[in-house]
């Protein structure tokens, strides 16, 4: 149990244990008498620089501090140089400043690698500025050559009117050349001459009509007779075979018909052919009538149609004018549209004048981006000197820890103290060769 400072800590070494077999133990016990904190490791071997560090000593110069108090001198003859450099730096204290040098050298690295960065990160900045200021001079070298410009690019948009204006001036030249007042009006003349020819055209359509109609009339009365003919034939026969069945035997009974059996049937068949010359008479003169009336038809349509105005030469006159009236509704649009097109170049060389410089943007936003490269320079600047005068700091304790600084001072303070008290002890000849060794192990301690 060990108590530095109040704080107080717990080494345990086991031999031939039952359960720990060798191990090594090392605890910082809490001062309230809570759970101790186990402060070994794995192994022995990590374990026991630990346990050095508690101790503030190795075993051998414990041992030697211990049976030195007990007026048993370490055999210093028996030992060797590099026992007696430690036996003296533990003496002198100065282990601790052997530690504080490794802290110190650590920090230092760090500390350089920090610096690095921040130069780097300076030199980057640095570039960052340049590589802006270059951009700031090109985009305020775009923004004047655009304004320059400006007067070019809108002569450059009226060039495209000349050909336009050549184009709309054989427009206009062929528009005048035709006479739409007096082509319009000659068409006036023409449509009412078909507007008159009209009324012709309706009135031969329905002689047409009607001739077709009679001659639809005078089929349907063909067929009408014939069918009349036919029956009328058909009764004739039906007739005459009343007379052929006298003299035959009945089917039913055998009895052989005699003309008295058969007067009824013979005056049905009478009169069936009576009626059926009958219609014969009216079919016929019904279809006589139709031919006639279908005959009247289409003299009529012939006659009319020979009357008729003859509108051959208006058609093609008709024609003739039509197309270049539409000629000249086509030049007219034509016109329309290169006037417009003109309009919008004029606008286009108008608006080229007075539009927005397309640069005046992306200059403020590069002024502001090479501001900010100017502001972030300066800032890894004074990181870099920050961590220059932190770094030098260090590097400054580390040649104080190192072997060359305070540890080599406080070695020639302590040694001759030593070499005295070595004498004192040792005396003669023996202690002289003593404090030669402490000598030789100091200098190997500032080494």
């Amino acid at each position: 149990m060990l108590d530095d400072g109040g704080v107080k800590y717990k080494i345990e070494r086991f031999r031939k244990h039952s359960t720990h077999k060798n191990q090594l133990y090392a605890w910082q016990l809490d001062p309230a008498g809570g759970k101790s904190t186990p402060l070994h490791k794995g192994t022995d071997r990590e374990t026991q620089p630990i346990v050095t560090k508690i101790m503030g000593c190795s075993l051998e110069v414990f041992a030697g501090s211990i049976y030195a108090g007990q007026e048993k001198m370490p055999d210093l003859p028996g030992m060797t140089d590099k026992f007696l450099k430690l036996l003296v730096e533990e003496a002198a204290g100065v282990e601790e400043l052997a530690e504080a040098y490794a802290v110190a050298q650590k920090q230092a690295v760090t500390a350089d690698r920090a610096l690095t960065a921040a130069k780097t990160t300076h030199n980057n900045c640095s570039s960052l500025v340049a590589s802006s200021n270059a951009s700031l001079t090109e985009a305020e070298e775009q923004v004047t050559y655009f304004e320059a410009a400006r007067k070019d690019q809108a002569r450059l948009e009226l060039a495209k009117a000349i050909p336009l204006n050549a184009s709309l001036t054989a427009l206009n030249a062929a528009l005048t050349a035709i006479d739409h007042a007096a082509l319009t009006a000659r068409k006036g003349v023409l449509d009412a001459e078909f507007a008159a020819n009209g009324s012709q055209r309706i009135a031969m359509d329905n002689l047409n009509r009607l001739a077709n109609a009679t001659d639809s009339e005078v089929t349907l009365c063909k067929n009408e007779l014939r069918r009349a003919m036919q029956a009328a034939a058909e009764a004739k026969t039906a007739l005459e075979n009343v007379s052929h069945v006298i003299g035959t035997p009945c089917g039913t009974c055998g009895k052989e018909y005699c003309e008295e059996d058969l007067a009824d049937v013979k005056l049905i068949r009478a009169k069936d052919l009576a009626a059926a010359d009958k219609l014969v008479v009216e079919r016929t003169a019904k279809a006589r009538t139709a031919i006639a009336a279908a005959a009247a038809a289409t003299a009529d349509a012939i006659v009319y149609k020979t009357g008729m105005t003859d509108v051959t030469t208006a058609s093609a006159e008709l024609a003739t004018v039509g197309t270049m009236l539409n000629e000249h509704t086509r030049l007219e649009g034509q016109i329309v549209n290169l006037n417009t097109q003109i309009a919008n170049i004029k606008r286009a060389a108008a608006g080229k004048l007075t539009e927005s410089n397309p640069w005046l943007a992306p200059l403020a936003n590069r002024k502001t981006l090479t501001a900010q490269a100017v502001t972030d320079e300066a800032a890894a600047l004074v990181t870099v000197d920050t961590l220059a005068a932190k770094a030098e700091l260090i590097n400054d304790a580390v040649k104080v820890f190192g072997p060359a600084g305070v540890r080599a001072h406080i070695l020639d303070t302590v040694t001759p103290f030593l070499n005295d008290r070595t004498g004192e002890y040792l005396g003669g000849a023996v202690g002289r060769k003593h404090t030669r060794r402490l000598e030789h192990a100091r200098q190997n301690c500032k080494g």
